[in-house]
């Protein structure tokens, strides 16, 4: 459900990193026996590009340069077939290092920049940025999603999910629709720090308001995305919403399938119920890590502390623990669907003093700005 962000190749030192094509690996080696995936283009003194030039390359795999031992962001192959330039805003060098990885593994020795070109071969690139703001204007800082799903209240009180009289044993279940943004305000996709700004809302009807066994079905038990969502909408018991700040200071694992942000944030929300006189604060600060990459991107796992007025008065003594797993559907689903979501949410009184919630929920996420794609 978070926001998943788009993978960039931007240079700091020496420059911006732009793919004219796209890449494909295969399992790489080293080995002086098996052709290599990929091979560096030997570049000169002056080169203002540097070009990879596929061997052996399956669509999928992942390509990584270093220049003088600094990676470059890596970049997943989608056609194995065309070549791969890096241009700089620098000339390079006579001895500036270079190495191309497949997949995390070296494809070849190190190679160094060469001396001046001969008279017939002149620098290739053009090291002015040109294309540099073209480039910025297509970095994504702003993406909204809407979902489908459903509620397990477990261990959780009454108030929780409104349940008004439920019977012995009965399930603490919801049907649930929300609509979430996810905004940068500062940095790119590829700076250290950046600070975004994280919006959710999510209304809910109890399953057991909902008939699905007679002739006459509501809409919510078709199988039409946009009826099930209005008829929630219309029909809500429980309405939460929340926004939460959040500041990104590291980056881990930045050469692996999936990158990892660390972060700190903190959450102000709240709760309302049908027929409740008032609305419930629900609030938060904490830090997490988040997966910037790779098959679960977007996926995160935070820790807060704060309070929660609806299970327990308004001091700040609950732990809060909130993980979702996020991975992508599109390839499954015909229904418009990007993305399935498993969430689970704790909010614990460590000194027993009051009551405690464990909620997991799970459903189906919706791109939306794919409505607004020229």
């Amino acid at each position: 459900m978070r926001r998943r962000h788009v993978e960039r190749c931007q240079m700091r030192a020496l420059g911006t990193l732009v793919v004219t094509g796209t890449l494909g690996l295969g399992a790489a080696t080293a080995s002086a026996q098996i052709k290599p995936a990929i091979e560096i283009r030997p570049p000169v003194v002056g080169d203002c590009v540097v070009i990879l030039v596929p061997k052996a390359l399956e669509s999928g795999s992942i390509v990584d340069l270093e220049l003088d031992y600094g990676y470059l962001p890596r970049h997943r192959v989608v056609d194995p077939s065309r070549n791969i330039e890096f241009p700089v805003r620098i000339p390079l060098q006579k001895g500036n290092r270079l190495r191309a990885l497949v997949n995390g593994v070296a494809v070849q020795p190190d190679l160094l920049v060469g001396a001046t070109p001969p008279a017939d071969r002149k620098p290739e690139g053009t090291c002015d940025g040109g294309d540099e703001d073209e480039d910025e204007e297509r970095e994504t800082s702003f993406a909204a999603e809407a979902y489908l799903g459903g509620i397990v209240d477990t261990f959780a009180p009454d108030a929780v999910g409104n349940y008004q009289n439920p019977e012995a044993g009965a399930r603490k279940t919801r049907m649930t629709f929300g609509i979430d943004f996810d905004g940068r305000l500062y940095g790119k996709d590829n700076d250290r720090v950046q600070f975004w700004v994280f919006a959710e809302t999510l209304y809910g009807v109890r399953s057991a308001d909902i008939d699905c066994s007679g002739q006459d079905k509501p809409p919510v038990c078709s199988d039409d995305p946009s009826a099930k969502a209005l008829y929630i909408l219309e029909h809500a018991t429980s309405l939460e919403a929340f926004i939460n700040p959040r500041l990104q200071f590291l980056r881990l694992q930045t050469h692996s399938e999936s990158p990892v942000v660390l972060y700190v944030t903190g959450r102000l929300g709240f709760i309302a119920l049908d027929g409740a006189p008032s609305v419930f604060k629900n609030h938060e600060v904490g830090a997490g890590f988040l997966l910037d990459g790779g098959p679960f991107q977007g996926s995160y796992l935070d820790f807060g502390w704060g309070k929660n007025e609806l299970i327990a008065d308004a001091r700040w003594n609950r732990l809060k623990i909130d993980g979702t797993l996020v991975f992508s559907l599109e390839r499954l689903l015909k229904n418009g669907a990007t993305g399935f979501f498993i969430r689970l949410r704790v909010d614990n009184d460590l000194r027993g003093e009051s009551a405690d919630s464990i909620q997991t929920s799970y459903g189906m996420s919706f791109d939306l700005g794919g409505l607004f794609a020229p």
